[in-house]
């Protein structure tokens, strides 16, 4: 237990808040591994000094980069999940340690899906720590990224309403794009202008 209770309580709060990068150029002693849930990117002289760079992806392996969210309830798919992997130059292309999924259930929306993704990025983070505490290495799947990873800029070709869309269609965007501050969009007298949604209920 002593190794939970370093890395989660006495470490924790100023590991939140470092800037990683930083942390490893003014580091004087080997680093075995580092642990990313900030979305930091850590540049390739740096990630050179770790022998294990892990960074926990908020998604599965066939949804990359990012948005990752909106493209799974987008598209239906019926798992998302979370992904361990080492870190290379080019974010979401590195090893693949562990993929965990779970099912998208009917209620799912992007605020659901970022809790889930949160609990089993831990589960997942909890057993590379045993894995180090027993064996000092990590075990990899036999697993590789399904595409080249999403960019933000994605988003912008589902993200906007139309009067001549199905009903179902616009709840479809609506669902996916909602929680981000970039979609969904509809024009009105030419400006682009945000569609915002009133929640009747928060399921968290």
């Amino acid at each position: 237990m002593k190794i939970f209770n370093r890395t989660l309580v006495d470490k924790n709060r100023k590991i939140i808040k470092s800037n990683f990068n930083h942390k490893i150029e003014t580091n004087k002693e080997n680093i075995h591994a580092i642990f990313n849930f900030q979305k930091q990117i850590i540049n390739s002289k740096n990630l050179a000094k770790i022998k294990y760079p892990i960074n926990f992806h908020p998604g599965p392996i066939n949804f990359p980069g990012r948005g990752g969210y909106t493209w799974a309830l987008y598209r239906n798919s019926k798992y998302y999940g979370a992904t361990a992997h080492l870190m290379k130059k080019k974010v979401d292309t590195g090893k693949i340690i562990k993929e965990v999924k779970f099912k998208i259930e009917a209620y799912d929306n992007i605020e659901s899906l970022k809790f889930k993704t949160f609990i089993t990025s831990m589960n997942i983070f909890y057993d590379l720590l045993l894995q180090f505490s027993m064996r000092g290495k990590l075990n990899y799947e036999k697993k590789k990224w399904s595409r080249k990873p999403f960019k933000i800029k994605d988003i912008n070709k589902i993200n906007f309403l139309t009067d001549k869309m199905s009903s179902s269609l616009k709840k479809k965007i609506y669902r996916s794009t909602i929680y981000y501050p970039f979609g969904p969009f509809k024009y009105l007298k030419n400006k682009k202008i945000k569609i915002k949604l009133k929640k009747k209920q928060n399921i968290l």
